[in-house]
Order: C-alpha cells, then sequence, then structure tokens
C-alpha cells in the first residue's frame, strides 16, 4: 500500500493500490451505516414494487398537471426516491452506498438526513414551478401532463458538491477512471445537459440538487465551532465549482442570488473577519478554523476505514483449535 499527505495539516491517510488518491471508500458494501441502509433498502423495494408489481409512477412521480389537478402534493417529495428502471436503479444505489458511507460518518445520521429530505424537497418544488413556467410560455399542455420526473439523481447531484466542500483535493475512482473531486460536480452538470439533447430525457433534479446542495451547505448549515453557519470560504464559491475561464461572470450571478437570499431574509450577510491586529493573523479566523476542521474530519473518516480495511485484508485466517473428546462413560 501507498501513503497520502495532506501537506497543510499533516494528515496521513493509507490508501490501497487500487484507490488513486483519497476518496470515496472503496468497499461500499462493508460497515454501511444505519441511514444508508435504510435509504438503498427502501429505494430498491420501492423500485421493485414500480417495475414488477404495480407501477406507481403516476401515483409517486412528479407530474405539474396531477399536483394541480389532482392535489399530488406529496409527489414533490415522494418523486426523488422513486426509480423506474433497473439502470439507474444500479447506479442510485451504488451512488448511496459510496456517498453515503463517507458523509454520513461526518455529518452525523440527523444532519445527513436533514440535508437528503431539504434538497429533494427543493429539486421537487422547483422542478415543478419549472414545469409552470414553460407551460406558460409555450401554451403547451403536454408539459403539465404528460412528463412524469423522477429519480435520486438530484440527491446524487447534491452529494458531488458536499464531496467537494469536505474534500477539494481528493482524488476518485468513477467507473475505473480518476477524477479530482471537485471536478465530479461539474462533470456530472455537463452529462446532465448533454442526455436531453442526445436522449431526449430531461434531468432538471440534477442541476436543481446541486443548485440546493449548494445554497445549503453555503449559507444555512449548522452544527460547527463558534456558532459558524454555513461555509463561506472561498474554496467553496459557486464560482469554484467551474473553469477559471468563465468564473467571473458565475461569481456575479452568484452575488446576485446571495443578495436576493439577503434581501428576502433568508440568510444573512457574514460577519467581516476579525481585525488582524486584534485576533492575529488571517488563517486564525473562524472561517479558517472551520475549513481546517472539515477537512480533518474527512481525512480522519478516510484514515480510519481504509486502515481498518487494510488491517482486515492482512489478518490471517483464525488457526482453527484441536480439542479432545470427552471421555464416554462406561
Amino acid at each position: 500500500s501507498r501513503k497520502i499527505m495532506d501537506t497543510d495539516h499533516q494528515v496521513v491517510v493509507p490508501a490501497t493500490t487500487s484507490t488513486p488518491g483519497m476518496g470515496l471508500p472503496t468497499n461500499p458494501f462493508v460497515d454501511v451505516p444505519v441511514l444508508t441502509k435504510t435509504l438503498v433498502v427502501g429505494i430498491t423495494a420501492l423500485a421493485l414494487v414500480s417495475l414488477f408489481v404495480v407501477d406507481l409512477t403516476a401515483y409517486l412521480a412528479l407530474s405539474a398537471g396531477n399536483v394541480l389537478s389532482s392535489f399530488y402534493l406529496w409527489t414533490l417529495f415522494t418523486a426523488g426516491f422513486l426509480e423506474h428502471s433497473l439502470v439507474t436503479l444500479v447506479f442510485s444505489v451504488m451512488g448511496i452506498l459510496l456517498f453515503g458511507k463517507f458523509l454520513e460518518p461526518i455529518w452525523g445520521t440527523a444532519e445527513f438526513g436533514k440535508f437528503i429530505a431539504i434538497v429533494n424537497l427543493l429539486c421537487g418544488v422547483s422542478t415543478f414551478f419549472t414545469l409552470i413556467l414553460v407551460f406558460y410560455i409555450s401554451q403547451n399542455e403536454s408539459i403539465l401532463f404528460t412528463y412524469y420526473f423522477y429519480g435520486f439523481h438530484g440527491i446524487l447531484g447534491a452529494f458531488t458538491v458536499a464531496l467537494k466542500q469536505l474534500l477539494p483535493d481528493g482524488d476518485l475512482l468513477i467507473f475505473f477512471v480518476p477524477i479530482r473531486a471537485k471536478h465530479l460536480t461539474l462533470v456530472l452538470l455537463v452529462v446532465s445537459v448533454i442526455i436531453p439533447m442526445v436522449l431526449g430525457v430531461h434531468q432538471p433534479f440534477v442541476v436543481f440538487g446541486m443548485f440546493w446542495g449548494w445554497v445549503y451547505l453555503r449559507f444555512f448549515q449548522k452544527g460547527k465551532p463558534g456558532g459558524i453557519v454555513g461555509d463561506m470560504s472561498p474554496e467553496f464559491s459557486f464560482a469554484s465549482f467551474f473553469p477559471d475561464a468563465i468564473a467571473p461572470p458565475i461569481d456575479a450571478l452568484a452575488t446576485i442570488i446571495f443578495n436576493v437570499l439577503v434581501a428576502c431574509r433568508c440568510c444573512k450577510i457574514p460577519a467581516p473577519a476579525p481585525d488582524i491586529e486584534t485576533h492575529g493573523s488571517g488563517p486564525n479566523t473562524p472561517v479558517s478554523f472551520d475549513v481546517e476542521r472539515r477537512r480533518n474530519l474527512a481525512l480522519n473518516a478516510l484514515n480510519a476505514r481504509l486502515a481498518e480495511l487494510s488491517t482486515r485484508d492482512q489478518q490471517p485466517p483464525p488457526t482453527p483449535q484441536v480439542g479432545t473428546l470427552p471421555k464416554q462413560a462406561a
């Protein structure tokens, strides 16, 4: 095996030869956290029932017409957990296992579930209002009653944003292709744009999942040292997800979104950094401490998990003990 060192924080992470760098767990089927396991079982069971017993698309998938005419409001939430294809089911299950085993131990089960619930609901609501807007522009009623939207890919998109936040310099192995964690979100976004052009299958959940996942982690996530809310570090700015060539206009758009959220009192303007002369140098600000804490948590979680796997692989099988049979009474 080889070792990878984070030179900024002096955290050593052992890695197996099958992993080209720091990243997701190498074996997603071992030591699965409770909520991750529940999600896998629930989504798999729901998909199998919908595929082989009774089609649940009309009752659980999101259709703008059903929400308006039949008040199927629950579909704004349930659509994100419904898969109606074995191929997408396999991708979703593998994504849940890989990302869940990494994120749930770091965040905790409650925060992991809260993140999924909030992003999933916002994906449904955003898709619904987008369909209404497209209908008013095109006056095409088929948009309301013909198209059904469902799938866990919105949450998977949000997971890539969380991974970029926690381990921006980590390397992943996705289908035997090494990729930097901070680039995974952009790659998935490009794929979600290409798929409608090639296959005619629209995937708005992916785009909305990435966006709302970033908004939540950037402005609203709590439970950090010093009462810090969100993550205002430059490394997690909206423009940091895109190449440098297009970062300035993206940053301008993100500033507009932030100002709208502040005007609506959905979030607050972060407090200015402490004065250097009063509180010491810049690296000792609360935001810097939080960035270091998050990276150390991620690296230490990987360190513990990979060390456990390495110990398990190197441990010899138990030697069978030979005992004597008890004498039978005469």
